[in-house]
């Protein structure tokens, strides 16, 4: 299978997930490969311009939770794509367009949430993928999902050998973002 892995050009949890699922993909077999986009509005001209292309592939699979419009082109040539949600977009955009972020913030925010409301819309993604169940409520997403919780790679577990007690412990932490991020589109 040949996959387009279309990505934002993010950091942080985006970033490496992105760089994890890339690294998944790639182990499990599959021909990946990674297209980047610039930030908007140039990315919205990349993944047209990238239209054409993605139309080789299996699968065209979005990260970021950002359906960029290639995914329309996508549909009309019957390449099956998929959106990788990765946070509670609504409320965090929401929250950017109401709560003090610059002008081109506030834009870059409308524009994704119609992006988004745009895919949902005209049903150009065939297969969400969530961290959560409560990913997808929050998105609005009720059918046409999977779930794919935060996974780790085997060489990124480390098991303390040291004992607190007699008992034997071994405690798992997670942590789960639910971002009210003022500066994330500035």
């Amino acid at each position: 299978m040949h996959i387009a892995l279309v990505s934002p050009s993010a950091v942080g949890g985006v970033a490496t997930t992105q760089n994890k699922l890339y690294r998944g993909l790639v182990g499990e077999g599959f021909h990946v490969d990674l297209i980047k986009l610039r930030s908007l509005p140039y990315a919205v001209v990349d993944n047209f311009l990238n239209g054409k292309r993605l139309a080789k592939y299996d699968l065209v699979l979005y990260t970021g939770s950002i359906p960029w419009p290639g995914h329309i082109l996508a549909k009309l040539t019957s390449t099956p794509t998929a959106l990788f949600m990765h946070g509670f977009l609504y409320h965090e955009l929401f929250y950017v367009l109401f709560h003090g972020a610059s002008p081109r913030g506030r834009l870059s925010a409308a524009a994704f949430i119609t992006l988004f409301q745009a895919s949902k819309y005209f049903n150009t993604i065939n297969l969400y993928i969530c961290r959560s169940l409560t990913t997808c409520e929050s998105n609005k997403i009720s059918k046409g999902f999977v779930l794919l919780p935060h996974w780790v790679f085997p060489e990124e577990v480390r098991i303390s050998t040291r004992r607190t007690s007699d008992d034997d412990i071994i405690r798992v932490v997670t942590y789960i973002s639910y971002a009210e991020s003022l500066d994330c589109l500035t």
